[in-house]
């Protein structure tokens, strides 16, 4: 019985332990899930989306929000815990393709980080904003943020900082999305591309940009939805975008 009594205090001693020290700043490798995960059930029963803001981590309860900051070139981005692992010993998180694109992982495959928490409940609750401030939040979570931040900072030449040859989020945020997109429109107005934008967001598909190139010796702003690995995943979802009113065709994102 004694024993039992012990066995009970050591455990608590050690949950207590881990559970104060969960929300200090971890230091370690990180990788990224590989495309074949996309689809696939997590820990906490969601499907994977790698075009998510997402990751993996051994403690961390479900829904944690982490800052991961790449030490390598201090970028950073916010991601919401919603699987286990990772499973290799010598990594301490797993990241979604988006995310890992982010902070600049998918070129060597993975990297020494750093973890902060700052928040819960899929929710930031940092005390710190300036803290967090350059870094990407999770979009699919945090359904309050007005302007979600980006890591990557458009350059201010004209137009908001639409440079030409580069790709937006509506607010202006540069991005780099892969593979493949659907073009649903092209304007040379960026007001009108902005409010192309924003309709379509509207309609649940979170995954809009605004690509500016020239056309004919004219600034063009194109309305690209979605990122998809392969030609034929976008050709799958034309008939999604022409229920929502929009007829597209698939190009290559730049």
């Amino acid at each position: 019985m004694k024993f039992t009594i012990w066995i009970f205090w050591l455990c608590s001693l050690t949950f207590a332990w881990a559970g104060g020290n969960n929300k200090r700043p971890q230091t370690g490798m990180a990788s990224y899930y590989a495309d074949k995960f996309h689809g696939r059930r997590t820990s906490n029963g969601e499907k994977f989306n790698m075009y998510a803001y997402t990751a993996a981590h051994r403690t961390h309860p479900f829904n944690t929000m982490l800052k991961v900051t790449n030490l390598a070139n201090g970028k950073s981005v916010i991601v919401r815990v919603n699987d286990r692992g990772p499973h290799a010993r010598k990594r301490v998180l797993d990241l979604s393709k988006r995310a890992a694109t982010d902070i600049g992982l998918i070129r060597q495959g993975s990297g020494k980080v750093k973890i902060e928490v700052v928040g819960n409940e899929g929710k930031i609750t940092s005390k710190d904003p300036k803290k967090d401030k350059k870094a990407t939040p999770a979009p699919n979570v945090i359904k309050a943020l007005p302007k979600p931040k980006g890591i990557l900072v458009a350059n201010p030449n004209g137009n908001g900082g639409f440079g030409t040859g580069k790709t937006f989020s509506l607010w202006g945020t540069e991005k780099e999305p892969m593979g493949f997109g659907v073009q649903i429109g092209s304007y040379d107005n960026l007001e009108t591309a902005k409010a192309d934008c924003k309709a379509v967001i509207n309609k649940g598909v979170s995954d809009a940009y605004i690509q500016v190139g020239w056309t004919k010796g004219a600034k063009t702003y194109r309305v690209v939805l979605g990122e998809y690995a392969r030609r034929e995943h976008a050709e799958a979802d034309l008939d999604k975008y022409k229920k929502l009113g929009y007829d597209g065709f698939v190009k290559k994102h730049l």
